[in-house]
């Protein structure tokens, strides 16, 4: 009963998973979409007592072993005469013969179990007896003494079983009332697992859609007025509920060793054998004899012969020379894929012990290593290369963004300055036209009141009576009906507007009396005296920086040969200065009306960069 629980329940999940694992709810078959099969079996075994179980183990590693053999020398030898290849045939142990006496129908072991199962009156002792007058090769042996026992030569060894309980647990028979109690459970899952029907693999069949367990319906109950027809029903077997005949242990083995190998043959095999250390389970113990033992039953002494003897590598020519090309070829050349480049290829290595077949390549096994170290290397070499050309690259390139950073830096720098200069020269022109335009229209007002006959005559009175007081007078009405000229005058050192006898040229020290024999009886200007302790101007300001400049520059136009002072001691010049007079732009006006305003005198010594404005 724990045995049936088991394989059921453990189908029941595989068949599950298979079923969740289709990406369609509605399934047309198994074998269309994904699913998941799993081999629980044990490696070759030989106990002290082997019975039914080991005897299915032990041919199920047979059936695994044969083909490995298959796939590992047979298929290989095959290839080597489809391509052409010389080479020495390798031996190793075909186990064909001893499958075929397990497998083989009618008379097979198999077989000859399945059918003493089926008599009533058979026993274990007639079993034995069956097999050996039925297989009488050198693979069944009897041994004397022992009446229960068969022993056969496997390919990992001889083995002795123990036919005691063989048929019946082939049979596989549960009790009807274990049965009737596990279907008439209240678990639904119990229900479900002996409800439904098995396959020709012992296993369940995959459902096409995906029904809960709970949604199915579940069999009727026992009741007493149905005893005798529920009785009939529920006694029979499940696996009486299919169409098929009433299957043995051993042939749904002998199905799933069938499906197995169809599955093996369609996929990409990857073996993995695993060898005990000893049969103790013991850690740290390692079993030399038990080891050796092993590898020769799993034929892994003739599969490395195999290696050594063949080419355990065979590649096609377009992939060998893909792969391959850089060891022979420049970077930048496509070679064909064709058997003189892969000589090209195999020459320019040095390698020896190849051959080359109608499509492919056939290499030992220690070509590919020695191949993939070559070409290594010289993707090394290129690596390293192209690690120094990309250096420098980036430096150049960085090169040129830092002058371009540079140059960008620079214009910036000059354009800002530029924008800064122009913005000063604009305040100071702005300055300067403001001046000009005040001290132009303080003339006007001058020019025009001394046209005048009244303004002739009082100025006449006034100068003749008292000139520098007549001067100092006009001047102060002069500046208190234009304040704008103070405000000119304000920004220069040494100059202020507070009375005209401050200003240098205005003093009445300064001042020749009047002509009384001149025509117009105007007071003539005479040449004054440099005071001695009088300082030297000095040029603090933009403006008379910008004035002495221009006036160098007119006496080096004018080819002068004279010259101002140097920068910072530019003394006051005398009002007689005939250079100083032909820049001024009132030279049109009389002399006399020029010595008659004092102020104009001033301005046309001193404010000369106005005037030239």
């Amino acid at each position: 009963m724990s045995k049936a629980l088991y394989g059921r329940l453990f189908s029941w999940i595989v068949n599950h998973i298979n079923t969740l694992l289709q990406p369609d709810r509605n399934i047309c078959s198994a074998g269309d979409g994904m699913n998941v099969g799993i081999l629980d079996i044990f490696g070759f075994e030989n106990f002290e007592r082997n019975s039914f179980e080991q005897l299915c183990i032990n041919i199920a590693n047979e059936q695994i072993q044969y083909y490995f053999n298959q796939h590992v020398f047979a298929l290989e030898q095959m290839e080597y005469q489809n391509e052409g290849i010389d080479t020495a045939p390798v031996e190793y142990k075909d186990n064909r013969p001893l499958l075929d006496m397990f497998l083989q129908k009618p008379l097979g072991l198999l077989a000859l179990l399945d059918e003493e199962s089926r008599f009533p009156q058979a026993s274990d002792q007639t079993l034995v007896d069956k097999f050996e007058d039925n297989l009488r090769c050198k693979y069944l042996w009897r041994p004397k003494g022992e009446e229960l026992c068969f022993g056969i030569q496997h390919s990992a060894g001889q083995v002795l079983y123990d036919a005691s309980g063989v048929l019946e647990k082939n049979r596989d028979t549960l009790p009807a009332d274990v049965v009737v109690v596990l279907r008439t459970s209240e678990n639904k899952l119990l229900q479900q697992l002996f409800s439904i029907p098995l396959t020709k693999t012992g296993n369940f069949a995959q459902t096409k859609a995906r029904i809960p367990a709970s949604s199915r319906p579940s069999p009727p109950p026992l009741s007493a007025g149905k005893a005798k027809v529920d009785s009939l029903e529920v006694t029979r077997h499940p696996e009486e509920a299919t169409s098929m005949k009433r299957q043995t242990m051993a042939s749904y083995f002998r199905y799933s060793l069938m499906d197995l190998l169809s599955k093996m043959v369609v996929g990409q095999p990857h073996f993995v054998r695993c060898i005990k250390p000893n049969d103790a389970r013991e850690a740290l113990n390692f079993s030399r004899e038990r080891v050796l033992a092993q590898l020769r039953s799993t034929g892994i002494l003739e599969t490395v012969s195999i290696r050594r003897q063949g080419y355990s590598h065979r590649i096609l020519f377009a992939e060998f020379v893909k792969r391959y090309y850089y060891l022979a070829f420049r970077a930048h050349q496509t070679p064909l894929a064709t058997k003189e480049s892969c000589v090209a290829i195999l020459e320019k290595s040095r390698l020896d012990n190849w051959a080359l077949g109608k499509t492919k390549v056939f290499l030992k096994y220690y070509h590919v290593e020695q191949l993939n170290l070559l070409l290594r290397e010289v993707i090394g070499r290129v690596v390293v290369l192209q690690a120094y050309a990309k250096g420098w690259l980036g430096a150049r390139k960085y090169k040129r963004v830092q002058e371009k950073r540079e140059k960008g830096a620079i214009a910036i720098q000059s354009a800002w300055r530029g924008y800064d200069a122009e913005r000063k020269f604009k305040k100071i022109n702005n300055r300067r036209s403001e001046s000009a335009v005040h001290i132009q229209a303080v003339l006007s007002v001058s020019v025009d009141h001394k046209s005048s006959p009244q303004a002739e005559s009082n100025g006449q009175s006034e100068t003749s009576s008292n000139p520098p007081a007549a001067i100092e007078k006009k001047w102060h009405s002069q500046a208190q009906s234009s304040p704008k000229v103070c405000d000119v005058f304000a920004g220069y050192p040494n100059k202020t507007c507070s009375a005209p006898a401050d200003r240098p040229g205005l003093s009445p020290s300064r001042e020749a009396p009047a002509d009384p024999g001149s025509e117009n009886g105007l007071i003539q200007k005479q040449r004054t005296t440099r005071r001695r302790c009088q300082q030297p101007k000095l040029l603090s300001s933009p403006e008379d920086t910008m004035y002495y400049t221009q006036l160098n520059g007119t006496l080096e136009y004018q080819g002068s040969k004279r010259k101002p002072r140097k920068l910072g001691q530019i003394k006051v010049l005398d009002g007689e200065d005939e250079y100083y007079k032909s820049l001024s732009p009132v030279d049109s006006l009389p002399e006399e009306d020029n010595s008659a305003n004092p102020f104009f005198v001033s301005s046309s010594s001193k404010g000369a960069p106005f005037a030239r404005h």
